[in-house]
């Protein structure tokens, strides 16, 4: 095999081994934000919710377990 094919194979395994850390790449809201996301929750009519985090992959925060007044929402 060249030197040039084990270098991209050697890329390709890499990257391939960096990827599924990536695909976890989450974070908490800072209180600011926590403030915005749970006064929205608040608003949409949802009394009670757990974990809140940011998909970096998706940049679309995340709300575990959200409970809604009527429970029919439930999310």
């Amino acid at each position: 095999m060249s030197t040039i094919k084990q270098v991209l194979l050697g890329l390709v395994v890499a990257a391939g081994m960096l990827l599924p850390a990536q695909a976890l790449a989450y974070r908490l809201p800072s209180p600011e934000e926590r403030s915005r996301i749970e006064a929205l929750l608040r608003d949409a009519g949802f009394t009670d919710w757990g974990k809140i985090e940011l998909n970096e992959d998706d940049d679309f925060w995340e709300v575990e377990r959200a409970y809604a007044s009527d429970e029919a929402n439930t999310i």
